[in-house]
């Protein structure tokens, strides 16, 4: 009896751990790189300089969103309530409409493999 006990609460265990969001594929931050050309037309991921139309997103992990004071933000970003992780990052760079609706970036990368390497590109970024 002992030992199914011991058993149950292993296997509840072990379920509980592989539950919720899938873990994300780690990125390519030089491939990240590249593909991030293309948000430069609105964002920076450096310190020194800010996006064009959009806010700087460096060292935006662990940042609240809609904070960045340069920019000016939709509504729903700033009454969003919650702060960027890469989990919310990698949905974000899905779809930011069905992520936030009121968003108001039209941009997004339809490959799990694109937006992983994108946030490895922007981690790397923040820690410069």
């Amino acid at each position: 009896m002992r030992i199914a006990g011991i058993f149950i609460l292993s296997l509840s265990i072990m379920l509980g751990l592989g539950a919720g969001a899938p873990a994300l594929a780690e990125g390519n931050s030089s491939n990240g790189r590249k593909i991030f050309k293309e948000c430069r037309n609105c964002h920076s991921a450096r310190a020194d300089k800010y996006g064009t139309f959009g806010p700087n997103l460096y060292r935006v992990i662990g940042r609240e969103a809609g904070t960045a004071a340069e920019h000016n933000y939709s509504p729903a970003l700033k009454n969003a309530g919650f702060v960027w992780t890469v989990e919310r990052l990698d949905r974000w760079l899905a779809g930011p409409e069905k992520y936030l609706p009121g968003a108001q970036m039209e941009f997004f990368l339809d490959s799990a493999e694109a937006r992983a390497d994108v946030i490895a590109y922007l981690i790397a970024a923040g820690k410069r």
